[in-house]
């Protein structure tokens, strides 16, 4: 239906492109992709970043007509809700937002938002919440560099291997042997080869 090159076509394009390939019964069967884990990079413009998220949410809403439900985690909107858990925290920095040293507040967020023991326990605890085909995962860019692609999509694999998870890059990734997370297309996110490019998944459909 497309050749090669959509991840450079229109919103509209990839939208339906997207929809075809995410409601496909082989995406979903998490088929064509051996032994590896069913994880998927999205691809985009950073500067598209309020367009693709709104089309994570309309592909939530045209995929719930065909029956498919995707549960969708915003990195930020997640990260906001750990911080008001810890109220004193987020009365700080809400009063001293604009005078907190930047190293001071990096090292305090690498311990609130530390992955692998509070992060994802906690994305466990929101998808326990309700029923689900597939996970999209978006707000890369919003909580960087706080949280990282490559350590949430290592520690994914611990929480979620048994549904097919797309995540919204704002940036490069080209699935081949060296591949890595370029965010922004500018700034190298360690090499991550386990995921693969859903828009050169979706073209061997």
């Amino acid at each position: 239906m497309f050749a090669e090159g959509i991840e450079n076509r229109s919103i509209h394009d990839r939208f339906k492109f997207l929809l075809n390939t995410i409601a496909s019964e082989k995406f979903l069967q998490m088929k064509g992709i051996g032994n590896e884990v069913p994880f998927f990079i999205c691809p985009f413009d950073p500067k598209e970043m309020v367009q693709i998220e709104e089309m994570t949410e309309n592909l939530i809403i045209q995929l719930k007509h065909t029956q498919i439900s995707a549960a969708k985690i915003n990195l930020y909107d997640l990260s906001i809700e750990m911080l008001q858990k810890r109220k004193r925290v987020w009365d700080h920095l809400k009063l001293k937002e604009e005078t907190i040293d930047k190293e001071a507040l990096l090292d305090q967020f690498s311990n609130i938002f530390d992955v692998r023991n509070n992060l994802i326990p906690t994305i466990k605890e929101k998808l326990s919440e309700t029923k689900y085909d597939l996970i999209f995962i978006t707000g890369i860019g919003e909580v960087f560099p706080y949280i990282r692609t490559h350590i949430i999509l290592e520690n994914m694999e611990s929480a979620v291997s048994d549904k097919p998870v797309v995540l919204f890059f704002p940036g490069k990734y080209e699935e081949k042997k060296d591949s890595e997370l370029s965010l922004f297309s500018k700034l190298k996110d360690n090499r991550y080869y386990r995921a693969r490019n859903i828009y050169q998944y979706g073209l061997s459909l």
